[in-house]
């Protein structure tokens, strides 16, 4: 057996295991697992403590149970959340884009990065977009400072003390102190605006999105090129940006 095959046969193995385990619905021992999957014991164990490893499954050491990790059960909530993220952004971003436009794109916090998940495009011939999954650091879009000034101060801070502030363009902000003052404006007016710190052809407006807890769990933005678009047209669409903002918000249970 070469390589790719085996590695397909022990991914198989492993979602198996995982299916049974989240199927019971509570912890199992690893001869009631044997039993369900119907492989040898050795190799159920062997992908066990890999999976364990991963934090993917949970050992219980007093009752030799295994049972679905935090780690799964992590990466199961953020993608359904982003879903349905997703789903309650269309019809209000159909609507902005329509107002405005230009592109409208949607993103997701993810440590001191900001992950693009959805976009409306433009039909306008000449047009900015970032490809769905792209990543880019926080402290260069208005996508990130949207986000970021929106947060509660400890996390805030903790993701402002991992940035290294690179410049990736030419008005990108690489002083902390001039940061931190840009941060506090985005929290006074509610958006966020950059003008060539992301790319040198394009400037955005962005509002940040919360979900039912009250918590940060996206932004919307205006994406144009520099050619069609300054500052002021930018801070035209800050009304509307918000009100994108604030109605995805309600659509996913925040009572403001």
């Amino acid at each position: 057996m070469n390589k790719d095959s085996l590695s397909s046969t022990t991914l198989t193995k492993s979602l198996m295991l995982m299916e049974v385990l989240a199927d019971a619905g509570s912890p199992m021992g690893l001869s009631e697992l044997v039993r369900k999957v119907g492989l040898p014991k050795s190799t159920c164990h062997r992908i066990l403590s890999i999976l364990v490893n991963e934090h993917l499954v949970q050992f219980e050491q007093k009752s030799r149970t295994y049972g679905i990790g935090f780690r799964f059960m992590s990466l199961a909530f953020q993608t359904w959340q982003n879903l349905d993220l997703r789903r309650a952004a269309i019809e209000d971003m159909q609507r902005l884009g329509k107002f405005t436009g230009e592109n409208i794109h949607l993103a997701v916090p993810d440590g001191n990065e900001i992950v693009y998940i959805d976009r409306v495009e433009s039909h306008k011939i000449l047009r900015h977009r970032s490809a769905i999954g792209n990543r880019a650091s926080v402290h260069c879009t208005a996508l990130g400072k949207s986000m970021l000034a929106s947060m509660d101060a400890d996390r805030r801070e903790k993701i402002i003390a991992s940035l290294s502030l690179d410049a990736v363009a030419e008005n990108t902000i690489t002083d902390a102190n001039v940061f931190e003052r840009e941060i506090a404006e985005v929290r006074r007016k509610g958006y966020a605006t950059a003008v060539k710190e992301h790319q040198s052809d394009v400037c955005g407006i962005a509002a940040s999105i919360r979900d039912f807890r009250g918590e940060i769990v996206g932004a919307v933005s205006v994406s144009a090129p520099i050619f069609r678009t300054d500052r002021e047209k930018l801070e035209g669409w800050a009304a509307a940006v918000m009100e994108c903002a604030r109605r995805v918000s309600q659509n996913l249970g925040w009572m403001d």
